[in-house]
């Protein structure tokens, strides 16, 4: 940005280049305000703890207090026959005797026929405190795609997994918006010879244990390239993992495809929501999602977007609807 900013501050118009800037800023803080405002009040609410303090007068009996709130279920462990130890970290891996982690962290998926709704929640990592907030507000089976940049995940993924929900590991990768849209430092590149990807590929992997497959962070651009996503696939099915791809229509025809022919199963989110912000976005697109028979949303893992799925999953049973982890809608692209 400072860049851009220095040859209109050293000019003649500095004066009124500094008004229109301070006016932009205004504005945008405003407009800021406007859209961001209910998500900020929702963050702040889930993340503030609740005291009850009991005050009584004299002669007065005392108020009862609120009853304390039921321990969450303690982290799961990994299997440890299913972990490699390497420079990048803890890698997953298939175990002596065939089992794949995919598998073995894999939600209970019930039985029952008829409509089924996938939800992923996209960004969780980063903030502990509101993870373990959605974890008991949400019912299950929801998956939550972990950020590499996070601190801890394999403290995270175990508290998920403990709740009957999976996760997934997102594995930045180059989009088509880029340099717009910046992966970060440790993406997938389509400049990078597929040995740099490879590093940066297993240091997303590396990042925490008990995930069941990898989703890429933006990466449309690396997607629909078959001959930069094709070693990828191939590192996901050596390690036992599915592939989830949220990138497109032209980039799930290229991984879905590849995938089938590696064994990896797949799954194509078909609902991408993560421009929504406000509640009445989300609820239309969740909406929008479940006329569908098969509905895959992806969603940003935002304050509002768990007040919205609190409230709305637990009423799906009653539409017919059955909520569905991954796993299950992904190893049915191996029947095929």
């Amino acid at each position: 940005m400072l860049p851009r900013l220095q040859p209109l501050l050293s000019s003649k118009a500095a004066p009124l280049t500094v008004t229109a800037l301070a006016a932009g800023t205004l504005l945008g803080l405003g407009g800021w305000l406007w859209m961001s405002a209910e998500d900020t009040i929702a963050r702040r609410r889930l993340r503030t703890p609740s005291v009850t303090v009991s005050v009584t007068h004299p002669g007065q009996a005392p108020v009862a207090a609120r009853p304390a709130r039921k321990a969450p279920p303690q982290p799961a462990a990994s299997d440890p026959s299913l972990v490699e130890s390497s420079t990048f970290g803890a890698l997953p891996r298939i175990g002596k005797k065939g089992q794949k982690p995919w598998q073995a962290y894999a939600a209970p998926a019930s039985k029952t026929k008829g409509r089924r709704l996938t939800v992923i929640l996209h960004g969780a990592g980063l903030d502990k405190a509101f993870l373990e907030s959605a974890l008991a507000r949400l019912p299950a089976p929801v998956t939550f795609a972990f950020l590499p940049y996070g601190a801890d995940l394999d403290i995270s993924i175990a508290r998920v997994r403990a709740a009957r929900h999976e996760a997934l590991m997102l594995a930045p990768m180059e989009p088509k918006s880029f340099p717009y849209d910046d992966p970060g430092g440790r993406a997938l590149m389509l400049e990078y010879d597929d040995t740099q990807n490879q590093d940066r590929l297993l240091w997303a992997m590396g990042r925490g244990i008990g995930y069941t497959g990898i989703m890429p962070l933006f990466g449309d651009a690396f997607t629909e390239t078959p001959w930069r996503i094709d070693p990828v696939l191939e590192t996901v099915a050596a390690r036992g993992l599915l592939f989830v791809d949220a990138s497109g229509e032209k980039g799930q025809a290229v991984t879905s495809a590849r995938a089938e022919a590696r064994a990896v199963p797949w799954l194509g989110a078909n609902s991408v929501l993560l421009d929504a912000r406000d509640r009445r976005t989300l609820q239309r697109g969740l909406e929008e999602a479940l006329k569908k028979k098969r509905a895959v949303v992806v969603a940003p893992f935002l304050p509002v977007t768990v007040q919205v799925l609190a409230r709305d999953l637990p009423a799906l049973g009653k539409d017919g609807v059955t909520l569905t982890p991954v796993s299950a809608v992904a190893a049915a692209s191996l029947k095929k």
